[in-house]
């Protein structure tokens, strides 16, 4: 009888320490993914234009605008993984202040061009058309809908072809 009490409570103590275990093991794997997530890649370097020109900025505007959209699906697709892993309020807003920064620097990196170019456009019309154009870039990155993008590309459009 005391050998089987032994059994019992060996056996009991056995699978309790294996729950623990297998919990440890959750919470450590839980907290990798929360790093992983939490993680940010800040955006390369676009590098100064001694020679701000006119191609330039519009290339610089398109490649911006399809990395802002790149960021914004990557940090609603850890956004949406963050709900499957546990939500977790810090690495929400570690997901939410990478997207944020990311924007702000593309838009300081390519605001010099900008303003080089406008400072060499002095045609009117084309002066004009080139604000409209940046100004519905900044636009299309605050937003990111889809009619911000069709604005933005239409003037963009227009500009480039003035």
């Amino acid at each position: 009888m005391k050998n089987r009490v032994a059994v019992v409570i060996c056996g009991v103590s056995m699978l309790l320490s294996g729950c623990a275990g297998v919990a440890a093991d959750h919470r450590a794997e839980q907290q990798k993914k929360y790093n992983d997530l939490s993680k940010c890649e800040p955006i390369e370097a676009i590098g100064s234009a001694s020679q701000p020109t006119k191609e330039l900025l519009v290339s610089k505007l398109k490649s911006g605008a399809i990395a802002a959209s790149d960021d914004n699906f990557i940090a609603d697709t850890k956004a949406k993984t963050l709900q499957m892993v546990g939500w977790n309020d810090s690495v929400f807003d570690s997901i939410a202040t990478c997207r944020v920064n990311n924007r702000q620097a593309r838009i300081d990196a390519i605001k010099p061009i900008f303003d080089g170019v406008k400072l060499k456009t002095k045609d009117k019309d084309e002066r004009r058309a080139l604000i409209e154009a940046y100004s519905s870039w900044e636009a299309y990155l605050m937003s990111l809908t889809a009619a911000a993008k069709q604005d933005f590309e239409s003037k963009l459009s227009y500009y480039k072809n003035m």
